[in-house]
């Protein structure tokens, strides 16, 4: 069952209504991200848009009546920061990558294929989903630890 998920763009609380006369932002299609999304931006580490990972199909092949079937399915955990962020660290398993205009994409790719075993395994649709909370754990943690930008920057503090 979904449900509704949004955070205060004045001051990053989660609701579970909309919240009234003040700017928001939906995350309903990604609970597991949401603490995580609203502390990085009550720390300070601005962020645009992010995604908790969820199964897609990243390769299809077209039977006789028109429909797609999944050959393989990818995961990826992400989050875009606003430009100008900067990241004391970074969670384990997570890459950081330059985006355009000054942006920086934090992301976790969880493929289908189990590759530390020989011959390699394919991954249940349930083990992946297992490993997209795990990930989303990994990263509220992460983001539990992080400083505040203040403590970074204590040039900020009079802004």
């Amino acid at each position: 069952m979904k449900t509704d998920i949004f955070i205060d763009l004045e001051n990053f609380d989660i609701h579970h209504n909309v919240p009234e006369d003040k700017p928001y932002f939906s995350l309903s299609d990604d609970p597991l991200i949401v603490s995580a999304i609203s502390l990085l931006n009550k720390k300070g580490y601005r962020t645009n848009i992010c995604c908790q990972g969820h199964l897609y199909p990243i390769k299809s092949s077209r039977d006789e009546g028109g429909i797609y079937e999944a050959s393989e399915k990818i995961a990826t955990c992400w989050i875009e920061f606003a430009p100008g962020t900067e990241l004391p660290s970074l969670p384990s398993g997570f890459t950081l990558k330059s985006q355009s205009k000054g942006k920086l994409l934090l992301f976790k790719m969880m493929s289908r294929w189990r590759l530390d075993e020989q011959p390699a395994s394919v991954l249940s649709d349930s083990e992946i989903e297992a490993e997209i909370i795990y990930t989303n754990q990994v990263l509220e943690d992460w983001v539990n630890s992080l400083p505040l930008v203040v403590e970074l920057h204590p040039e900020f503090k009079s802004r």
